[in-house]
Formats: structure tokens, sequence, C-alpha cells
């Protein structure tokens, strides 16, 4: 059997735990509040700072992302939590927290590999990019100040870019909304569906660049997706995420 024939083998293999007690509306629900939630902490952090244009990204993503990260690391535990004690049938299957999110090592490749795999791939994607005509020293819209930042409004880039976001938006994309389409339909058509939210979401947030805004998160979203269904662990999905987030950090520090 061919490495292509066990990877799509592993990706077809059933879920090992039980459907979570959450539905599709409480993924989508996280997903706008999220750019809601961005939107907000954008706002604020740019009005208490009084940042003008030339260093409101730097400002933005140190302290509006970070503080939108946070905020919706606690709604995520509030309402997955209201749901997995409120919503049980007797005699249920119990699920515990980390279950019902997928929140467990991977069932096949070790997260060593997964991250250089995507790490690779996110070098790939953006050797496309360039090839298609994204110019070398473009990035998305929080990042674009960034190469002239201070070294701490870089490291809080850092955290975010590579921790928090892919931290929020892997559980709210592939621990509850991949995780409960998958209940209903195909893993492809899970994967495919989920990944699409995940980027039309990101290009509510950044329209400016259609690269930046769609088409890097829509593949970033399948390659989460595929890593997830593959290895059934968020765990893996966010290792994933994180490697794009860093190459993104590495282009922002070579720009």
């Amino acid at each position: 059997m061919s490495t292509l024939q066990r990877f799509i083998q592993r990706v077809r293999t059933p879920e090992a735990f039980p459907a979570p007690p959450w539905g599709v509306p409480l993924g989508l629900g996280l997903g706008l509040a999220y750019l809601v939630v961005i939107f907000a902490a954008v706002l604020l952090v740019a009005t208490l700072t009084d940042a003008d244009s030339e260093d409101l990204a730097s400002a933005t993503l140190a302290g509006g992302h970070l503080l939108a990260c946070l905020v919706m690391l606690l709604l995520f535990w509030q309402y997955t939590s209201l749901a997995l004690s409120g919503s049980e049938p007797p005699n249920a299957p119990t699920l515990d927290y980390r279950q019902a999110l997928r929140w467990g090592p991977s069932r096949s490749t070790p997260i060593g590999s997964v991250m250089l795999v995507s790490l690779a791939l996110a070098a790939g994607l953006d050797t496309a990019g360039l090839v298609l005509g994204v110019p070398l020293d473009s990035l998305p819209t929080p990042l674009d100040d960034l190469p002239r930042a201070e070294t701490g409004a870089f490291l809080a880039a850092l955290v975010v870019v590579v921790v928090l976001r892919p931290l929020v938006e892997e559980l709210i994309f592939r621990g509850v909304l991949y995780t409960t389409l998958r209940q209903r339909m195909s893993v492809w058509a899970a994967v495919v569906l989920s990944s699409a939210i995940f980027a039309a979401l990101h290009y509510a947030y950044d329209p400016t660049y259609l690269w930046w805004g769609l088409v890097q998160p829509l593949v970033l979203g399948l390659v989460a997706g595929l890593v997830r269904a593959s290895t059934q662990s968020t765990q893996a999905a966010l290792a994933s995420h994180a490697m794009f987030g860093f190459f993104v950090m590495l282009r922002a520090l070579l720009a």
C-alpha cells in the first residue's frame, strides 16, 4: 500500500469517540463571535493607544489580537463546558472535555512529522504565490508594518500568530465545527466546508489582499482539516496551523 493510500485510509477512519453534545450552530456561533471580538478588540486598543496610521498595525496585533484571543478562549470554555454538562441524555456515552474536542495525541503521524510537513507546505504555498505574482514583501494586513516594528511588538506578534490564534481557531474550527460536521456528512465534505467557513471569516476581516485574506486561509484550513481527519487529533491540527503562522513570521522577519 502506497503512502497516499495509507493517508486516505487514515482520513476515512471513523472517529474513535462518540459525537460531542454540541451541534453545528455552536461552531458557527463561535466563529462569528471570534470575528466580532477581533473587530471590537482592535477598535478598543486603537482607541486607547491613540494609534496613528503608521503604527496601527503593530499596536492592534500586539494588543487587539492578544485581547481578542484571550476573550475568545474564555467564551469558548464557557459555552462548550455548558454544552458538555447540560445536554447529554441518560445512558448516553460519557465524554470528558478533551474527548469531546478530540484534544488528544495523534493516533497516526507523530506531531513532529506533522509540523515538518506543514512547514514545507507553507513554504510551497508561498512559492506558488510568488509565481502567481504575490509581491515578495507583502504580508497579511495585521503584519504589514511588522518589519519596522520594535522588538517587543514583534515578540508579541510571534506569540499571537504562532500560539494564540492557532489555538483559538483550531479549537473552534477543527475542535467543534469539523467534529460536528463529520457526524453529518462525509469526511471530505466536512473538511472542505469547515475550511471554506474558516477562509470566509478570515476574508471578512482582511479583504485587502485576496491571497492573504482568502487563498492562504483556505489552503491552511484544508491542510489542518486533513491533519485533523487523519490523526483524529485537534492537537495535531494546532501544530500544523502553528507552522503556517511560524512561516509567515519568518517572512515578516526577512521582509
